[in-house]
Order: C-alpha cells, then structure tokens, then sequence
C-alpha cells in the first residue's frame, strides 16, 4: 500500500465517521429540542411514530441518503423548497462579497506598494493584520452592530433587502458603486 493510498484511506474514513457523528448529532437535537408537544409529535410522524429511537434514526439515514430533507418545522414548506429560495440571494451575497473583497484586495496592495514606508501604507499593512487577527466571527458581529448603527442614524447608503443581478446588476452592485463614487469624488481626501 503506497502512502498516498495510505492517507487517501484514513482521510474517507474520517469523512465518513465526520459525516456520522454530524447526522447521530442532528438527530440527537431533533429528538431533544422539541419546544412543544406539538412539534415533538409532528417530529415523531415525520421519522416514524410508535418506533423506537433507534428505529427512528434508521430511518432518518434513509430519508438522507434519498436527498429526503424532510418538512420545516417553522416555515411549513418542504425543506428543499427553502433551501432553492435562499440559494440564489446566498450565492449572490457570495459572489458580491468576493468581488469586494478583490477590488479591495488590489486596491490596497496598490497604495501599498506605490506608497511604501508612508503613513498609508502602515495604515494598509495594519488593516490587513487586524483582519486576520480578528476572528472571523468577531468581525462580522462589530460589522453587524455598525451597519445597524448606520442605518438607524440615516447614514446607511446601502437600500435594505435583495436585489437579484439579472433584475439589476446597478442595484446588486450599490455598495461597490457607492465607494467607488465616493474615492472618484475629488472632494474626499483619502491620504
């Protein structure tokens, strides 16, 4: 057995038992966080009412394994249903936030890189550290907590809900516009 085989081996293997615990996880938290009676029972219809646990969580491996996500419980609606309404705003949302992030990326390393030792390149060099310092979740609860903050004060550029890109890729596009407008602005002084 070569070492790539080797380690191919042992990395399915813990992939499979990550899977496992995952669903042995999730079942466990369907079975125990039931806030109502109602809600238990309908829980205990969807895997099978009258069987034992175990039964139950054979059955929910099934229904897995068959692309079978079962029924919102909040919503009401198939769980698949939800999941293709969230996909195309979630994927955008992923889609905008790369974009940001490179045109920022770029930008940054350009004032860098012209302005090397300057003041704008420690502020650049230093924003970069504090990124990825700050954990990922820290920062997007201080950046959560800002733009509520922002937009309560009236000072949120950004228009609140969803705009597909094929409705109209200006709106989708809105924060990135916006900043650009703001540094062509010969107004703004940046450095």
């Amino acid at each position: 057995m070569t070492r790539f085989a080797y380690f191919l081996f042992w990395r399915l293997l813990g992939i499979a038992i990550l899977a496992w615990v995952t669903t042995l996880v999730a079942f466990g938290l369907f079975r125990a966080g039931a806030p109502n009676p109602a809600t238990d029972a309908q829980l205990s219809q969807q895997l099978g009412a009258g069987q034992p646990a175990s039964w139950q969580y054979v059955h929910y491996l099934l229904r897995l394994l068959h692309g079978n996500l079962g029924g919102s419980l909040t919503v009401g609606l198939p769980v698949d249903t939800v999941l293709g309404r969230a996909l195309p705003p979630a994927l955008s949302l992923m889609i905008g936030g790369m974009l940001l992030w490179l045109i920022t990326g770029v930008l940054a390393g350009t004032v860098s890189a012209l302005r090397r030792g300057w003041r704008a390149d420690r502020m650049v060099s230093g924003g970069a550290l504090a990124a990825m310092v700050i954990p990922t979740f820290v920062l997007a609860l201080l950046l959560l907590g800002l733009s509520t903050y922002l937009a309560r004060s009236g000072h949120l550029w950004l228009q609140p809900g969803y705009v597909p890109f094929t409705q109209s890729p200006w709106q989708w596009l809105g924060l990135i516009t916006d900043i650009c407008q703001a540094l062509l602005d010969p107004r703004v002084q940046l450095f």
